[in-house]
């Protein structure tokens, strides 16, 4: 579970850096700059509710912050 995480976090870095490119090399006259971001959106809910889903059936637990015991 913990590679899909990565691996979807690079894509949304991947978006992200191609929406740069075409924005630098065609200064947004193509549309592409709104395609690669609106896929990082897109990316970007699909990993909440993914992330939410296995919280739902407890495949992952919040840990929070570990009060040490004195």
């Amino acid at each position: 579970m913990r590679f899909i995480v990565i691996a979807v976090l690079l894509l949304i870095l991947a978006s992200l850096g191609s929406a740069l490119y075409y924005l630098v090399k065609d200064q947004g006259k193509t549309g592409k700059v709104v395609q690669m971001l609106t896929l990082r959106i897109s990316l970007s809910v699909v990993l909440f509710a993914f992330l939410w889903f296995c919280y739902y059936m407890g495949w992952i637990t919040p840990t929070g912050y570990q009060v040490p015991s004195s």
